[in-house]
């Protein structure tokens, strides 16, 4: 079992309308990261198709097109 130095952890699960998050979102969270406010364990995107597919996909497969490229994760791919 890993052994993580951080903590107390809080998940936070964020709900959007239509396919993605208005690009004021990703400025938002890049500057609550920048600021120390905030620091990211990891981050995925999951999206429920019209169809009621469901698709996951890492952050760092999707960072660019979302404008976050910057934000660096601690502990990537533990989600």
């Amino acid at each position: 079992m890993a052994h993580f130095t951080y903590g107390p952890v809080e998940l936070h699960l964020v709900g959007f309308a239509g396919e993605r998050p208005d690009p004021a979102v990703a400025r938002a969270l890049m500057e609550l990261v920048e600021g120390g406010t905030l620091r990211l364990l990891d981050l995925v995107l999951v999206t429920k198709s019209e169809f009621g597919e469901i698709a996951v996909a890492d952050f760092a497969d999707v960072a660019a097109d979302y404008g976050i490229e910057g934000i660096e994760l601690l502990e990537a791919g533990i989600a």
